[in-house]
């Protein structure tokens, strides 16, 4: 499985490549192995910005999601790069075990599938939902700047994970 860090961040399965940093770069090349296997069809998940109940929100890893509820949760201000307006297409962890376990059970074929949410969200937004969530008000700082590597919307194509599950993923503000 992938990120959507591999392609063009507002375009489908079948973008050319253009990977914005070396994260993305790795992604790429995971793909390029598999997919010329010849010999065993290879299914290769693209999976959006995950989000769920069992986030890690304090580890250097933590994704921008995982980010904002933890300074939501500690009381502090989450801080926001550029404006706030940049995008995410999150999806539920949730889409990701049905999308996972419907490639197990099913056909086997090569492809590059998405599994998103096809909804962008900015942070700003996604501040809101959390704070409604929680039952809390702290304002996101918007500090400016930006950050090397970061995409300004990241926006995936559903089309064949809604062939492949049978309905709309979940929409993040669900």
């Amino acid at each position: 499985a992938g990120r959507f860090e591999v392609y063009d961040p507002e375009t489908g399965e079948a973008a050319r490549p253009a990977p914005l940093e070396l994260y993305g770069r790795s992604k790429l090349e995971q793909e390029c192995c598999f997919s010329h296997v010849s010999h065993v069809p290879v299914t290769i998940l693209r999976f959006s910005s995950v989000y769920g109940s069992r986030l890690r929100l304090n580890d250097g890893e933590a994704t921008i999601i995982a980010k904002l509820i933890g300074a939501i949760q500690r009381g502090e201000s989450p801080e926001l790069y550029e404006d706030g307006l940049q995008g995410r297409d999150w999806v539920y962890v949730g889409d990701i075990v049905e999308a996972v376990q419907r490639i197990i059970a099913g056909e086997l074929t090569s492809r590059i599938i998405n599994v998103c949410s096809g909804e962008l969200t900015s942070l700003l937004t996604a501040c809101q939902l959390i704070n409604a969530t929680l039952g809390s008000s702290f304002r996101p700082t918007v500090i400016g700047g930006h950050r090397a590597g970061d995409m300004r919307h990241c926006l995936g194509d559903t089309t064949l994970v809604q062939q492949l599950l049978g309905r709309s993923p979940t929409p993040f503000a669900a």
